[in-house]
């Protein structure tokens, strides 16, 4: 009898060891297992916050973009009645030059393109006209607008310093501004767009991103 309860004693302690370590076993695996959600949770919360983040920043740039069209349309009706002197005035041709100095990559940014230069580059006219905006403009910073006259006009956002103010007379390849940074581009650069009567055209001939 002593010998069997022995035995028994042993096959208990062997019993309550398993039960212990999967005991153990089973608090690691909870542990994990809350982690787990918590890791869940924490993605959950991030992917909601990413959401609303681009939908506040889908709003904001519909709100500029209306802001401007709203700017562009007071500016597109007296465009046509804009007389611009003979000798700041050119052929469409001269409007295909480059307005800055180096050639840098481009790619399609919002409505217009986003000529990728560094802080502090030369932004010139593309073409001879009158400054009708030069000021800043949520979404687009500091922003310059010329009126080429017949409804034709660039604009040239996101620079670090303006160089002409309203109502005065540029040349083509004249300097109006130098390149800065948008608020919502990770690079730093020129966003420029090119409007006849308030509409996006295409500019310019040659490859974009």
């Amino acid at each position: 009898t002593k010998r069997q309860c022995t035995h028994t004693k042993k096959e208990l302690e062997e019993a309550y060891k398993n039960a212990h370590s999967l005991k153990l076993k089973l608090l690691a695996q909870h542990q994990q297992l809350r982690q787990n959600k918590q890791i869940q949770l924490n993605i959950m919360e991030n992917l909601t916050d990413n959401i609303h983040s681009e939908q506040r920043t889908l709003q904001d740039y519909e709100h500029d973009k209306s802001h401007l069209a709203v700017l562009l349309a007071g500016l597109t009706m007296k465009s046509h009645r804009q007389v611009i002197p003979r000798r700041y005035a050119q052929s469409p041709a001269s409007f295909l030059i480059s307005p800055l100095v180096e050639e840098v990559p481009m790619r399609r940014w919002n409505q217009g393109i986003l000529f990728v230069a560094p802080e502090g580059a030369v932004v010139k006219a593309v073409r001879g006209g009158r400054v009708v905006f030069s000021d800043f403009l949520r979404g687009y910073g500091l922003l310059v607008i010329l009126d080429h006259g017949q409804g034709l006009m660039t604009l040239y956002g996101y620079n670090q310093a303006l160089f002409k103010r309203r109502g005065e007379l540029v040349s083509a390849g004249q300097q109006i501004a130098t390149v800065g940074r948008g608020a919502r581009v990770q690079e730093q650069g020129l966003y420029f767009e090119a409007r006849r009567d308030g509409k996006v055209i295409v500019w310019p001939e040659r490859e974009v991103t």
